[in-house]
């Protein structure tokens, strides 16, 4: 028995628990980062024609996929997409709706000062439409997977000949 194992059955009197509760949470944040951050590199590595996505837009945009997944898991499906569609606005510039956790820029409002990220961690939603849009569809795409139920297909056994 392991550690953990072992303190459950000491703490039921011996007994071990029959039933598990259903996680009241998105399972393994670490994984949804890796899947989206592939998706944006992807789009970071693209030929200029195809994508205008850079590495340091691509690493920033992973960094804040994730600490927004891990830090709102257990939000509802809806209320999490919307806390990742405001990494589109943060990245755009506006950060109204923006975590105070892991926005600088939000940081320094609160603090009465002026943060100016990096000008890879930035894009203009007027100006370059197309990055914005690739972006959207990523983030759109990401949701959409994470929220597809797992399906469980029972195994049929073979029919035996007769």
């Amino acid at each position: 028995m392991n550690g953990r194992a072992k303190a459950q059955h000491v703490s039921s009197g011996g007994q071990l628990k029959t039933a598990v509760e259903q996680p009241k949470f998105k399972a393994d944040p670490s994984h949804r980062k890796r899947v989206f951050a592939r998706a944006i590199s992807n789009l970071a590595s693209a030929p200029k024609k195809a994508s205008r996505v850079t590495k340091g837009l691509a690493a920033h945009l992973k960094y804040c996929y994730g600490a927004c997944v891990k830090r709102n898991r257990h939000l509802t499906a809806e209320e999490l997409s919307i806390k990742v569609y405001n990494i589109l606005d943060h990245i755009c510039g506006l950060h109204d709706n923006c975590d105070k956790a892991w926005c600088y820029n939000a940081k320094a409002k609160e603090m009465d000062k002026v943060y100016t990220a990096p000008k890879e961690h930035r894009i203009d939603k007027v100006k370059d439409p197309e990055t914005y849009l690739q972006l959207k569809k990523s983030l759109t795409n990401m949701l959409h997977w994470s929220r597809c139920p797992t399906v469980t297909i029972p195994l049929i056994p073979k029919q035996m000949n007769a």
